[in-house]
């Protein structure tokens, strides 16, 4: 049986360095890409004033961007009031809190390259490019997405790429510590815990598609 890390590291590569440090160790045979790798100067992955204001007063970039930002500076609290209140509420505010602590070290060892956003009605969904590192002489990009939808005056996250596997590695450490220990081999709760967790974001999108469905047959 493959170690713990291995089996989250497979979900994607955005976050393998955190399981890496709270894990412990990988199989040398398999070597899972890492976002952080040699992390750079941390000026230079920071979101800064000038990124902010390149982006529109009031667009989805700058949300988006703005969110980058608050988890750069462990802001947990502003960056999980930028997801829609339903998708919190899906979700649970202290589940979502520990699966962006767990990525923070990931934030800050890089800055997002947007690539393109796409308009539907009152969603956005930016596209766009982090860097990874799979060793010294491998290096590049993973492409993600993040959704957010206008709620008044604001944009909030309603879907998030990246956050499937975060609340997968952060739920799955969490019961692997209680019941067994993180340097055993992987429980089959923590793994079903961990599967369970990741599925959250999905089952919020099928009540969103449902109601969508309601209000366009009406």
């Amino acid at each position: 049986m493959r170690p713990l890390n291995d089996h989250i590291a497979a979900g994607c590569a955005f976050v393998v360095a955190l399981l890496l440090a709270s894990c412990g160790g990988s199989d040398d045979s398999e070597q899972p890409a890492s976002i952080a790798g040699e992390v750079r100067p941390l000026k230079k992955t920071l979101v800064s004033e000038k990124d902010l204001s390149q982006a529109l007063a009031g667009s989805p970039e700058r949300a988006f961007l703005q969110y980058w930002s608050d988890l750069q500076f462990s802001n947990i609290k502003q960056a999980i009031a930028l997801y829609d209140p339903r998708l919190r509420a899906e979700i649970g505010v202290a589940r979502l809190g520990e699966a962006l602590k767990t990525a923070i070290p990931v934030f800050r060892s890089s800055k997002p390259v947007l690539h393109r956003t796409e308009r539907n009605g009152d969603d956005a969904t930016i596209y766009y490019f982090a860097p990874v590192t799979r060793s010294e002489q491998s290096k590049g990009t993973v492409p993600l997405s993040i959704t957010l939808r206008r709620r008044g005056d604001r944009w909030l996250i309603t879907y998030d790429a990246a956050l499937d596997t975060g609340l997968r590695a952060s739920e799955q450490l969490l019961v692997q510590a209680r019941v067994k220990g993180i340097g055993s081999s992987p429980d089959p709760r923590a793994l079903a815990a961990g599967e369970a967790a990741s599925r959250l974001q999905s089952s919020y999108l099928q009540e969103l598609d449902e109601e969508n469905e309601g209000s366009t047959s009406r």
